[in-house]
């Protein structure tokens, strides 16, 4: 049975909102309107669409981004908590050729005290999501926004960095926030909804790992090394990729969470650890990768 597009869009973003809690994400939920002091750009009333009669001052403008709320809820658990994530999936407004549009979003901002590398952080954040979306990530490009398949990004005129497909914009990344359009993430990927499959008679163990290698190295080529590696290997997710300097010039940290089973027992830890040998043995000798133990 074919699905249709509300479906579609449905299983889209259950599946984001999966994944973004997976990455440590909480979310949150917001009004659909904001206040005058929230209009930052220069043309911003003839952009934001303006209610009537508003409840209140602070609902007089309907929302045209995501970011201006959720980064008022950051700013208000900042005060409790020294690091953070959250996001907020939503719909925004704006005036169009057509009259007033209308549009899903996905935003989220992640917020660290010490503010260390937060712009890489975002940025592996929304690799992973893309990636686990069923968008490839590794055909990043930063010359050129010719669509082969993947996403490249490129400086906009605002001082973030945008996410292309093609030529056409499908988000942005920040400082500590990103703020992506749901409905053209869902173009780019076919949902299907999850086969029927049997429940495992036996518990799986889960590890997770990262490896630190050359930026030139991609994650599939990481995921397939160590697929081979093992029959009891059942399912290897890419849930973090870091940047900084104290990794050494050129490197990235890849980290991955691996799931072992057994069709006909329960695994010993004694095996899942020989195991995880073998595979960091294999990709310190085929990739170069260490094993990050800090």
């Amino acid at each position: 049975m074919a699905l249709t597009g509300l479906n579609k869009e449905l299983l889209a973003e259950r599946k984001i909102k999966n994944i973004l809690v997976g990455l440590g994400f909480d979310e949150v939920y917001n009004y659909s309107f904001y206040s005058k002091d929230k209009l930052t750009e220069p043309d911003a009333k003839k952009k934001h669409l303006q209610l009537i009669n508003p409840l209140n001052p602070d609902q007089e403008y309907l929302r045209t981004s995501l970011l201006p709320r959720l980064l008022d809820n950051a700013a208000k658990n900042a005060r409790n908590f020294d690091q953070f994530r959250i996001f907020e999936v939503g719909r925004v407004y704006g005036k169009g050729k057509k009259g007033i549009e209308e549009k899903k979003m996905v935003a989220g901002v992640i917020y660290k005290k010490s503010k260390e590398k937060l712009f890489y952080l975002v940025k592996g954040a929304v690799e992973v999501l893309l990636d686990r979306m069923g968008i490839d990530v590794s055909k990043i490009n930063p010359h050129t926004k010719t669509f082969g398949g993947g996403v490249n990004w490129q400086p906009l005129n605002n001082g973030n960095i945008g996410i292309w497909a093609g030529q056409e914009l499908i988000g942005q990344i920040g400082q500590g926030f990103f703020e992506l359009d749901l409905q053209k993430l869902i173009k780019l990927v076919e949902v299907q909804p999850r086969p029927f499959e049997m429940i495992p008679a036996y518990p799986p163990a889960v590890r997770d790992l990262g490896f630190v290698v050359d930026k030139s190295v991609t994650y599939k080529d990481l995921v397939k090394a160590i697929q081979k590696t093992d029959r009891l290997i059942k399912k290897v997710e890419l849930f973090d990729i870091y940047q900084s300097d104290k990794l050494g010039k050129n490197k990235k940290n890849l980290a991955f969470c691996l799931t072992f089973q057994s069709a006909d027992r329960t695994l010993k830890l004694k095996e899942v650890d020989q195991i995880q040998n073998k595979i960091v043995k294999k990709l310190e000798d085929k990739f170069g990768a260490k094993l990050r133990t800090f």
